[in-house]
């Protein structure tokens, strides 16, 4: 009786392990013979509809519906890399390799969609983009559920250990169907996986520095475990490799510690560059700016660094230290407990709008701050779709809280007699240049730096 391999195929057709001598199948390609340039159509078509999606959302959708402000040039060069990866490492010689002949080639296929191309996307996509995703029905329901970082963990994990089971594992082999299945969960997860480290949402933001690396040292070890036992098993776990024809004069089994390999160093080597990624970012902002030496090991970090999204901005404006009133008469409380900007006309020039700051602010604690707003001739604009924030620009982040004003439904005009809007949310985590904006309407807003030296 025959066994149940001949249901999948390659160039020179499959033989089935009982009639195999030494347990595995002798045959060699020759020099070349794999070098086979695999094109699956419904591959190349879900790419694009990803890249017109990701265009239509970017641009026309953002301009009709005011979702935020343009994708920067960064986002758009890393979303299309992300595209050419996925592309490359799905068709192609490296996917006819993993398909038919190498499991270690199947494991490097398998890093590149679960760290790279996950890694990638998160940083390709505006945050809200991501922020908008949680608002559609059902999806962003789940959504929203596997972001949460244990539950990310155990999916992630999960999915991973499942699909290498010997028996998953040769299922996807010969069902081309599943194997789409596994890749699908695999990608789908690994974004899941990685939003807890990477995400630059302000409405689902990534976890603390600290926790980072706790949780990059429980991600690390199941997927140890597993490289361990794939390096250490002394004949091959799966069928599927041993019925293939020899590449490059690796056995099975020998094939298969390769592959183990790989899960264990380049994917540690990953893992421990966002460890690193995470201590250098934490230490920088409980310490402050320091001077910090270039050598090959921090150049790794910055490349991490980059791919998170931490790009300079090009918007600039004069840096203005301890705000003052400008021009203006204070109002009859007393001014003297607080830090008040100078009025900035908006972008319309239909409004003028300052910041009131507590004079007296703790590092790392919520502050409400308020914004006053009036029309040109000063009268208190009593009633407006109104929203406030405040980044780093030269660090490529902002605050790690959600803004919102208070006492004001979202996405709603909010009310004041007065045109004072207090806000809720506010919370400066590092000493340094910080961007104000505030937002009003759709297309109207104002900016200013404000010098943060906190009260310890």
């Amino acid at each position: 009786m025959r066994s149940p391999l001949l249901a999948h195929f390659d160039g020179r057709g499959r033989v089935s392990l009982d009639t195999l001598s030494d347990g595995y199948n002798q045959a060699v390609l020759g020099p070349g013979e794999w070098f086979v340039w695999d094109f699956h159509p419904s591959i190349a078509i879900g790419i694009c509809v990803m890249i017109g999606l990701y265009v239509w959302i970017v641009g026309p959708a953002r301009k009709r519906y005011n979702w935020g402000p343009k994708a920067t040039r960064f986002e758009w060069i890393v979303f299309l890399m992300c595209m050419v990866l996925m592309e490359l490492s799905l068709d192609g010689p490296v996917h006819h390799l993993a398909d038919n002949y190498l499991f270690s080639v199947h494991m490097f296929q398998h890093l590149v969609i679960t760290l790279f191309v996950p890694l990638m996307l998160v940083a390709g996509v505006p945050p809200w983009a991501w922020d908008r995703l949680a608002d559609v029905p059902v999806i962003g329901s789940v959504f929203v559920f596997l972001i949460h970082p244990i539950r990310a963990f155990l999916f992630y994990n999960g999915v991973l250990l499942v699909w290498h089971l010997p028996g998953a594992y040769d299922l996807a082999m010969f069902d081309h169907d599943y194997h789409v299945l596994e890749h699908v969960l695999f990608m789908g997860s690994a974004v899941f996986a990685w939003w807890p480290l990477l995400s630059r949402s302000k409405r689902f933001p990534a976890i603390s520095w600290g926790w980072q690396l706790i949780y990059l040292f429980a991600m690390s070890l199941p997927m140890k475990a597993l490289g361990a036992v794939l390096t250490f098993k002394a004949d091959s776990m799966y069928q599927f490799y041993a019925a293939a024809p020899r590449v490059w004069g690796l056995t099975p089994a020998g094939d298969q510690r390769l592959g183990g390999l790989l899960m264990w160093l380049p994917a540690g080597l990953v893992l421990w560059g966002l460890a690193a990624r995470a201590f250098f970012r934490w230490f920088y902002e409980e310490r402050g700016p320091r001077p910090r030496p270039s050598t090959p090991g921090i150049a790794v970090v910055a490349l991490f660094f980059a791919l998170t999204g931490c790009q300079q901005s090009t918007d600039s404006p004069e840096p203005i230290t301890a705000p003052k009133p400008v021009g203006t008469k204070p109002s009859p409380e007393t001014e003297a407990s607080d830090h008040v900007s100078p009025w900035r006309f908006s972008s319309s020039g239909k409004h003028k709008v300052r910041f009131r700051l507590p004079k007296n602010m703790p590092l790392n604690e919520l502050i409400e701050p308020i914004v006053e707003v009036t029309d040109l001739q000063g009268n208190p604009v009593k009633s407006t779709m109104i929203k406030a924030d405040a980044t780093m620009p030269e660090h490529g982040h902002g605050m790690m809280t959600q803004s919102r004003p208070k006492n004001c439904a979202e996405e709603s005009e909010c009310q004041s007699p007065t045109g004072r809007y207090t806000f809720e949310g506010f919370r400066l985590h590092m000493p340094g240049s910080w961007l104000f904006q505030v937002e009003l309407g759709k297309d109207d807003q104002a900016t200013w730096r404000y010098e943060f030296e906190p009260d310890f």
